[in-house]
């Protein structure tokens, strides 16, 4: 039981880090001005980040955070939480 929780634990990880690389790239794109609309690694970056930042974002709005920033604050809130989930998941006792 103890090695099926540590794959586990490391299959999250893997998506964790590999989710994380996503958004960084996707980030990177935007700021050299590719689109979803024009690019299709753009649009599947988007395809494979946006169900995770849509929450952040839903909730940040509840809030009234970012509502006015001309930066997507939601991304850099779901970003830094991923990183933390990730740094906290492979020390978890098992």
């Amino acid at each position: 039981m103890q090695y099926f929780f540590y794959v586990i634990c490391q299959a999250v990880s893997i998506f964790l880090q590999v989710v994380l690389w996503a958004m960084m790239i996707r980030a990177i794109m935007s700021f050299l001005g590719k689109n979803e609309e024009e690019n299709r690694f753009m649009f599947f970056l988007a395809l494979v980040t946006e169900p995770i930042i849509a929450p952040v974002r839903a909730l940040l709005s509840v809030f009234g955070i970012g509502e006015n920033s001309p930066m997507d604050i939601g991304f850099f809130v779901t970003a830094i939480l991923l990183s933390a989930l990730s740094y906290v998941l492979p020390q978890i006792p098992i």
